[in-house]
């Protein structure tokens, strides 16, 4: 079975990109890589949360 993903488009600041890019570059993982690790990692909290 394929797992099923979705598109969207992001907006920031060029200089607070920069900084991201420098980060993920420095971890070895691309943009789109790390933006995903970070959601996966407070939807725990944000599912606990919703749950109230």
């Amino acid at each position: 079975m394929m797992k099923s993903t979705t598109k969207f488009t992001l907006r920031t600041d060029a200089e607070l990109l920069k900084q991201f890019r420098y980060v993920t570059d420095y971890n070895a993982r691309s943009v789109n890589r790390k933006l995903e690790l970070l959601m996966k990692n407070i939807s725990p909290s944000l599912k606990k949360n919703m749950a109230r």
